[in-house]
C-alpha cells in the first residue's frame, strides 16, 4: 500500500503534466489562430500549412479528450469521489469543445484565396 506522501507526490505530478499538455495546446491554438489570421489576409501560400496544422491540433487535441474522458477522470473520480463534479463538469466543456473542433475542420476546408476574413474567423 502506498504512503499518502507518494500517493500525494503522483498526484502531483500527473496535475503538472495535465498542466503542461494544456499549456501545449493552448499555444498550438494561438498558432492556428495566427495561421487563420494570414490566410484572411491574403496570405494564402500559408493555405497549405494551416490545413495540416489544423488537423494536427484537431486531433491531437480529440485524443486528449478522449483520453481524458475515457480514462483519467473515470481513474480520478473513484480514487478521489469528491472531485467528481468538477470531472463531469470538465467533460460536458470537452463535448463544446467536439462541436467547436468540428467547426473548424469544416471552416479550414473552406478556406481558400477567395475567403473573407469574416467568414475565416467566424468560429
Amino acid at each position: 500500500m502506498e504512503t499518502p506522501s507518494r500517493t500525494d507526490g503522483r498526484l502531483t505530478a500527473f496535475g503538472n503534466q495535465l498542466v503542461q499538455v494544456h499549456n501545449w495546446l493552448r499555444k498550438e491554438l494561438a498558432m492556428l489562430h495566427d495561421d487563420l489570421e494570414s490566410v484572411a489576409e491574403g496570405r494564402a501560400e500559408r493555405l497549405r500549412d494551416l490545413r495540416a496544422h489544423c488537423l494536427t491540433f484537431c486531433s491531437a487535441l480529440t485524443r486528449h479528450h478522449t483520453g481524458e474522458d475515457g480514462g483519467a477522470f473515470l481513474v480520478l473520480a473513484d480514487e478521489f469521489p469528491g472531485l467528481r463534479p468538477s470531472l463531469e463538469e470538465l467533460a460536458h466543456d470537452h463535448g463544446v469543445m467536439t462541436g467547436i473542433i468540428e467547426r473548424l475542420e469544416e471552416l479550414v476546408d473552406g478556406v481558400g484565396p477567395g475567403s473573407t476574413q469574416d467568414e475565416i474567423l467566424d468560429v
